[in-house]
Formats: structure tokens, sequence, C-alpha cells
């Protein structure tokens, strides 16, 4: 019994200067990660080992003898049914989040990707449009243009005259100013 109780007590004192991870494993998604963590593992047994021969040591100047050294530690984990149902609910609900995870980084990657073709479309049809209004724009003034370098005053006149009613139709007010007068004008704005 007295041994019983000295590897207890040694085991709960060195159990309870660790982090678990530096006991078991109890976060596979940390294995790999920390190398630190899988060194104190190893060295558990023999801390225990140390502080089990510590307390016989003590025992014995205390002239309490057990008359036993420990020469070797073997540690074998043993867990509740309880706990170890709880360890495969967290490993089941972590690759539940690890898959909800990639499954959103999928979903994000593929609206951006739908994204950035909206995008090079909407710049495609805008750049189509502006290309096919300046060609209709050129279109229009052309025939403007050639008649600006046309000397024939009566032809102008004409075709001032055929068109300008149809521009100036559209707008919503005409002024009209004699070019030849040097006065100063007062206008009234549209809402008067």
């Amino acid at each position: 019994p007295a041994l019983d109780r000295l590897v207890e007590r040694n085991a709960v004192q060195i159990c309870a200067s660790r982090d678990m991870d530096a006991i078991l494993v109890a976060r596979p998604e940390l294995v790999g990660a920390d190398a630190g963590l899988a060194s104190q593992r190893e060295r558990l047994r023999g801390d225990l080992q140390q502080g089990m021969n510590a307390s016989l040591a003590r025992l014995r100047s205390a002239g309490a003898s057990l008359g036993v050294e420990v020469v070797r530690v073997d540690i074998q984990s043993s867990l509740p049914w309880s706990a170890v149902s709880a360890f495969n609910a967290v490993l089941t609900a972590s690759q539940q989040a690890e898959q909800a995870v990639a499954r959103a980084r999928n979903d994000a990657a593929r609206q951006l990707q739908q994204a950035t073709q909206a995008a090079d479309r909407t710049v495609q049809v805008a750049q189509a449009e502006a290309s096919e209004r300046l060609s209709r724009a050129q279109a229009a003034t052309a025939t403007i243009i050639g008649l600006a370098q046309q000397q024939d005053p009566q032809l102008l006149l004409r075709l001032y005259r055929e068109r300008v009613p149809a521009i100036l139709a559209r707008a919503g007010s005409v002024t009209t100013v004699n070019k030849d007068d040097a006065g100063h004008m007062i206008l009234q704005g549209p809402g008067q």
C-alpha cells in the first residue's frame, strides 16, 4: 500500500505540473506541430521514476525504508469510457469544422472567380459599347466635317435649315442671339 500511495502521489504531482498534451495526445492536430510536447511526453516516465526514487530516499532517511528502488517505469494510458467518447466527439467536431472551413474556402474561391469573370465581361461589354458609340458619332459627324470644308454657302444654309430644327426640337427651350449684337443680355433661367 505504501508503494501504491507513492506511485499515485508522484503521478499526480507530475501530471498536475504539465499540460495535458505533455502527458498524452489529447489534440491530434498538434502531433506534428510541436516537437516540444513529444519530448515532454517522453520525459514523463523518467520524471516519474526520479520522483518515486526521491520519495523512497526520503522514507529511507526517515528510517522507514521500503527496501525498493525504481529502475524502470512503464506508463500506459487508460481513460474512462466517458472520456474516450468525449475525445472522439471532439475529434469528430474538429474534423467537421475543418471540412466546413475547406468548403467555405472553396465556395469563396469559386465566388471570387465568378465575380472576376463577371467584372471582366462587364469591362469588355463597356469597351465594345464605347467603341460602337464612338464609331456612330464619327459616322454622324463625317457629313458635317465634310460640309465644313465646302465653300458653297447656299448648300450650307440649306442643310442648316433642314437639320437644325430636328436638333433644336430635342432641347427643352432655345434662346437665339444675334451674333452682331454687341450689347449685354440678361436671360431668364428655366424656372422663370
